[in-house]
């Protein structure tokens, strides 16, 4: 008869099992890893229960509470972000200046913003936007956001056209607004309205000595200048109305705040919101001031994507 044959272990149970059965034995310790893992697990799901408990209570369910309205701007360099209930009036907002084109501060403070007001995105009524007149890399970055929180929570979006929310903090009925705002090249974009709110003339692109000597032939009347633009050229506006000397037309610089603009657009988009005048989600675009100037021919005109009607009104 031959030697019987030796059984042998496979080099990686030779290997493994000496340190797998150290000390205990190979089913004890697999029995000890599922324990841990299982209090482990249990521990997790408990810890994640105890979080939902915290903020189910606050979990805002719609026709239950006031009326809450998202607002961003990104019309020019300083942008800001708002939320107002019903009645247009702002509860928290979040203003910044950007050196660039607000994609680094909106979205992070859109998300402090709702959670300062302990709610989600999804808690809110609408969205509302401006869409300038202004630069094309910052109004993208804002209308793109609108769009997207307004395509993911399913709720409506408006947009506002930006040169009417900086004339509508100063608009009177016994005078008429221009309203400013920088274009770049030196220049500036206007907007005349009268005390309703309703424009009465197109809008330009110009340098500002000539927007101040292509004013509009109006009757009596203050004419008061607003606007982010108009801030720096204060000096140069109080000058004009001097040398003009007309006592029946005085000319005004209004003060200007980064708030104002944001203010603006929660009151008139919640007004909107409650009259049901909501924009297409799909079809609602910026004002471009310029095209871009990397990729595509140079113009010197504007692009009137998403701008109301000259004859509109902003109330």
């Amino acid at each position: 008869m031959g030697r019987p044959r030796r059984r042998t272990l496979s080099r990686r149970c030779v290997v493994d099992r000496p340190r797998l059965c150290a000390g205990r034995g190979y089913r004890a310790l697999r029995g000890h890893s599922r324990r841990r893992r299982g209090r482990s697990r249990s521990s997790h799901h408990h810890d994640r229960r105890r979080a939902r408990a915290f903020r189910r209570p606050a979990a805002r369910a719609r026709g239950d509470c006031a009326l809450m309205l998202l607002s961003i701007d990104t019309s020019s360099r300083h942008g800001g972000i708002a939320i107002c209930d019903a009645d247009g009036t702002v509860i928290e907002a979040r203003l910044w200046r950007s050196t660039a084109n607000h994609t680094a501060q909106l979205m992070p403070a859109v998300a402090e913003l709702l959670k300062a007001q302990d709610t989600r995105a999804t808690d809110l009524d609408g969205v509302a936007v401006a869409l300038g007149p202004g630069p094309f890399s910052a109004l993208r970055v804002g209308v793109s956001a609108a769009k997207g929180l307004a395509m993911a929570a399913g709720f409506p979006i408006i947009g506002v056209d930006t040169l009417a929310l900086e004339a509508r903090p100063h608009l009177t009925p016994d005078g008429f607004t221009a309203a400013w705002l920088d274009a770049g090249r030196n220049e500036v974009a206007v907007g005349w309205f009268s005390g309703d709110g309703e424009r009465i003339r197109e809008d330009a692109i110009v340098a500002p000595e000539i927007a101040l000597e292509q004013e509009p032939a109006l009757p009596d009347g203050a004419l008061i200048y607003c606007g982010e633009a108009t801030h720096a050229r204060r000096d140069a506006i109080k000058d004009f109305g001097d040398q003009r000397g007309d006592p029946s037309r005085p000319t005004v610089a209004a003060p200007w705040t980064p708030a104002d603009r944001l203010w603006a657009l929660a009151y008139v988009a919640a007004q909107r919101l409650h009259r049901k005048e909501t924009d297409d989600l799909v079809s609602l675009q910026p004002y471009y001031l310029r095209m871009p100037t990397i990729g595509v021919s140079k113009r010197r005109d504007r692009v009137r994507q998403g701008r109301p009607s000259a004859t509109s009104s902003q109330n």
